[in-house]
């Protein structure tokens, strides 16, 4: 799979995407700030929300639209518009990201979102796992014939399944995701990666947890996509800057999982190059005693010991009982 520039999947590196959501505090000048913050810790990709309050919710003030986020109490809709990234925006934020070397796309809930990406040339589109069941709008995404990156969390295998069903048109991946925010490492569930790769062939992970050991567990696991929320400072506030990282942690998470990678290395089966120089101390087969010729060789006169110079030890069970072709001395290489 290709976003933009980029390709996606073993044995290319795994493609770090940095979310800003709501860290944006609508202000254009920390949009720019964050995406060089971004460029600057080893992301390749700037990820947004594309959405108006009202492609989210009504604006309706009751106990079904209302919602305690971050500690703090407020209707859907209020939370919505002091998240929603100005439209726009989009356009000349993911111009700098490209002109950084970054991919810029976004999270989209509803069609309207999804031709706005699309008129400013998203190079994929994002489902959220809140919106995986909403199987018109997936479908939707889908149809753009663009990479599809799907989030799994709270999803059953069943809605996981339906979702892509909707994908023929489009490439996707899915994403391990426990929608908690912050996320408990302890109950990320990481094994649910190994479904989700029989799914679909391309996992990664939505990680709300701050956690590297999670990240690098994952990336152990398969995960060639890791996707977790900056913010410039925690202290400035906002509903997401909880779980969200500064910038220098960012980075450390970029470099845990360069290390993650660089310690799987190749899944090619075979003698590396700081193994070479063991080679000569496998084993063979040698003359444990002193042997005359026509005696047979037994497992009293030959033995597989180290290092090599003889026959393979796997050529004991051949030559067991064999006449020797001529003298042997103990302590020589059995060659027949």
């Amino acid at each position: 799979m290709k976003i933009g520039q980029h390709d996606i999947g073993y044995p290319h590196p795994v493609f770090v995407v940095a979310e800003i959501s709501g860290n944006h505090l609508h202000d254009w000048d920390r949009c720019v700030s964050l995406a060089h913050a971004a460029c600057d810790a080893g992301a390749a990709a700037l990820k947004v929300q594309c959405f108006t309050p009202a492609s989210m919710t009504l604006d309706i003030d009751d106990d079904a639209h209302r919602i305690v986020w971050q500690g703090r109490e407020r209707t859907l809709f209020d939370l919505y518009h002091e998240t929603a990234l100005p439209l726009e925006w989009h356009r000349p934020l993911g111009l700098l990201c490209n002109t950084l070397g970054m991919e810029y796309f976004a999270a989209e809930f509803s069609r309207a979102d999804v031709d706005h990406m699309e008129s400013i040339g998203a190079p994929c589109h994002k489902c959220a796992s809140f919106e995986l069941t909403d199987i018109d709008l997936v479908r939707y995404m889908a149809k753009q014939g663009k990479p599809m990156i799907l989030s799994t969390g709270m999803a059953t295998w069943t809605e996981v399944n339906a979702a892509l069903e909707c994908c023929e048109d489009a490439q996707s991946i899915l994403l391990k995701c426990l929608s908690a925010y912050p996320a408990p490492p302890e109950r990320m569930n990481l094994a649910g990666i190994d479904v989700l790769y029989a799914m679909a062939g391309l996992v990664g992970l939505s990680d709300h947890s701050r956690s590297n050991d999670v990240v690098a567990a994952a990336v152990a696991m398969g995960a060639c996509l890791v996707e977790r929320h900056l913010t410039l400072a925690r202290a400035d506030g906002g509903p997401d800057a909880a779980f969200s990282d500064e910038p220098h942690e960012f980075a450390e998470m970029v470099a845990c999982i360069r290390h993650t990678s660089a310690l799987l290395g190749s899944d090619v089966l075979g003698p590396t190059d700081d193994e070479q120089p063991m080679l000569r101390y496998r084993r063979s087969l040698w003359v444990t005693a002193d042997i005359a010729q026509g005696e047979p060789f037994t497992r009293q006169n030959i033995a597989s010991l180290r290092p090599t110079g003889g026959l393979a030890p796997g050529r004991l069970g051949d030559v067991l009982g064999m006449p020797a072709p001529r003298t042997y001395r103990r302590g020589e290489p059995l060659l027949v």
